[in-house]
Formats: C-alpha cells, structure tokens, sequence
C-alpha cells in the first residue's frame, strides 16, 4: 500500500539532470544547505514562479504538500497526467473530471497537483514541503469540502449507481469547485482545505529541514520567511 500510495500521489521527479542536483540534504554537519535555500533556491523561485511568489508576498502564507520518500532540500516536479486514485473510487474520480472538464477544460483528479493552504493539512502524506507552480497555473478549491475523499466517503452512502454520482457530483461538488479565483481567500482560511492546481511543473522546498536547521540556527526560519513574505 505505502508504495502504490508513492507511486500514485507523488509526481514525476525530473531533478535528474538539473544543475542543482545532490546540493543540500540534511546529511551534511555544516548545514551547507542553508546557504543553497537562501542564495540559488529562492532566487530561482522568484525568477520562474512570478505569480505564485507575489500571491504569497501579498498573504504571508505558503501553500503545502506532504511528499513522501524525498530527503533533498530543493526539489523539481512534472505533475503526473494519468493519476489514478490510492482511496477515491476510480468512477468516482472519471465522474468528477468529465464534469469539471466539461465546465472548465481541465481534469483535476487526474492532472492536478493536491495542496493545502495549512501545513496541518499534509499529514500522513510524507514530509511537508512549500510548493511554488512554475509560471502561469489553474486552480479550484471549493467552500465547504476540505478533503474529496471525505466528501466521497458521504457520498457512497447515497448514491451507488453512475447515473446517482454524476447527478450528485453536478448538484454539489461541481458546484463548490468553482473557486478559480480568490487564492489569497483560499490561503488564508484557518481551517486546512484542499487547492488542486494544474501547471507544467513545479518547485518545493523540504520545509522539514527548515525547521531542522533552525534548531541549531536559530532566527534560520524567519530569514527564510523574511526572502518571501518582505
């Protein structure tokens, strides 16, 4: 389970090849890493991510995302195009999508990214990361389902057939994902919710290891904010 867990949520890691490989995992006594985040990470992020990084000057606020099995600092993804569910029925999931591609174009359980606008919101999934979609991107979140598996589950409980789920889906769910706006409303609600972001690929940064080194580098933590949010 935990590897068809891996193999489902995480993305297409295509830090192979990249200039910035093998730089800054926890294993070095120095913390060299840090150097790495503050003066070649987070320039980079700034140079490719123009929109994401304004939105999270403007709310103080990261998006997150739980990723498991990745001990690097900085991280380059390709989000997966084919995803197939680890808990949500695959009808389910094929219902959603040609709805919402029907509406909006796109297929968010299958080719979108899963983030959350609170670091609660990454448990279980592996260790939290800051996410930062590569120039322009998409995006729903919906009022009211904080996690769609949670939805699914209430919704298995009152339809059964295709026919009940898609008018289900249609009267409900297509509905409150209609939020293709308003990501500084999303990132600053308290309570964890879900984003699902379509983008060619993406960066993140190991927020673990943040807090690692801040451990012995005190004041590490909020330079590191300070590069975002001032």
């Amino acid at each position: 389970m935990r590897l068809i867990r891996y193999i489902n949520e995480q993305d297409d890691t295509t830090i192979l090849g990249d200039p910035l490989l093998g730089k800054g995992d926890k294993g070095s006594t120095e913390f060299d890493y840090m150097d790495d985040i503050l003066d070649e990470y987070i320039p980079r992020i700034k140079r490719d991510c123009k929109e994401m990084v304004k939105i999270v000057k403007a709310t103080k606020s990261f998006l997150w995302r739980g990723m498991a099995g990745d001990d690097e600092v900085f991280l380059i993804k390709t989000p997966r195009k084919d995803r197939y569910p680890t808990d949500t029925p695959i009808r389910t999931q094929e219902i959603f999508d040609k709805l919402y591609y029907e509406k909006y174009g796109w297929k968010p359980r299958t080719e979108g990214v899963f983030v959350s606008n609170n670091e609660r919101g990454t448990t279980g999934y592996g260790p939290k990361h800051v996410i930062f979609p590569v120039g322009k991107f998409k995006y729903t979140w919906a009022m009211g389902i904080n996690d769609f598996w949670i939805y699914v589950r209430r919704l298995t409980r009152i339809a059964s057939t295709d026919e009940q789920i898609e008018a289900h889906l249609k009267d409900d769910a297509i509905k409150k994902y209609n939020n293709n706006k308003g990501i500084d409303k999303f990132m600053k609600k308290k309570v964890p919710g879900e984003m699902m972001i379509k983008c060619k690929k993406y960066y993140a940064i190991n927020y673990e290891l943040v807090e690692w080194a801040t451990i012995a580098n005190p004041g590490f933590e909020s330079e590191f904010q300070d590069m975002f949010f001032k």
